[in-house]
């Protein structure tokens, strides 16, 4: 499974095993709680979750995308 991650200064994309969104937005909440900004979310979010950063591209399409802005998690949608 394929997580984009954005946010200010933030866009990655990271792989891991699958999961449901409600479980991805309970794994963004904890993540939150244990950092005091978004610079360090993705290293801790595949720190303690077990997911690998892969390289971003532009072509790639995420299974789910975590908004660290905005606190929420979503399927995006591709023309």
């Amino acid at each position: 499974m394929i997580i984009e991650i954005e946010g200010y200064q933030i866009k990655a994309f990271v792989s891991g095993k699958k999961c449901t969104e409600g479980k991805l937005q309970w794994q963004m909440k904890k993540v939150m709680e244990h950092i005091g900004d978004d610079q360090h979310f993705v290293s801790l979010f595949c720190h303690l979750f077990d997911y690998e950063e892969i390289v971003y591209s532009d072509e790639t399409e995420a299974d789910y995308v975590i908004d660290t802005d905005i606190h929420r998690v979503y399927k995006p949608v591709y023309g």
